[in-house]
């Protein structure tokens, strides 16, 4: 991938990441009454959180959820795996490279089954929705964290290798 398509693919998922975090996931929030939306719970939920955050959630809020958060919800997964994986090649050949991609693509799967149980719960309440959901969540934060971590390792390493060429020089 050239750098400018490489630059454009990390604007874009930026400025889709930033759109929901900045817009729709803080308006969603205070449409429940301050409740962190089911995206923002790493650890994931309870049914009865579930049921709280849902019976909180103003007509506004669950209309703004269920059409724009979850339509960005459905494009960014794509865009940080892709990002994930452009960024691991030029980080990592072979196997780590491939193991990298593997996670995140696992993560992309994982944030939209997660969006698919959300969608349903948004229609209303039901507790074997919400396990799952929590599951796909739960599942989707660890995958996301390895890749990142992963990648911020391959970062810190490559600077690391920058620097000492530098000072050797």
């Amino acid at each position: 991938m050239s750098r400018a398509a490489y630059l454009l693919l990390t604007l874009i998922t930026l400025a889709v990441y930033f759109t929901m975090v900045l817009w729709t996931f803080s308006t969603i929030a205070a449409a429940a009454g301050g409740l962190v939306p089911f995206d923002l719970r790493p650890w994931g939920y309870s049914p009865e959180e579930v049921e709280a955050f849902v019976s909180a959630l103003t007509e506004a809020g669950r209309s703004l959820y269920a059409d724009v958060q979850l339509r960005l919800d459905t494009v960014y997964p794509h865009l940080l795996a892709a990002w994930t994986c452009a960024s691991a090649a030029r980080l990592f050949r072979g196997p780590v490279f491939w193991a990298i991609c593997l996670v995140a693509v696992v993560g992309m799967a994982a944030d939209l089954a997660e969006n698919a149980a959300v969608a349903r719960l948004l229609e209303g309440f039901d507790a074997d929705t919400a396990r799952r959901a929590a599951r796909w969540t739960v599942l989707k934060s660890a995958a996301t964290t390895v890749a990142l971590t992963a990648l911020l390792v391959g970062f810190a390493t490559w600077l690391w290798q920058k620097w000492r060429g530098r000072t050797a020089g």
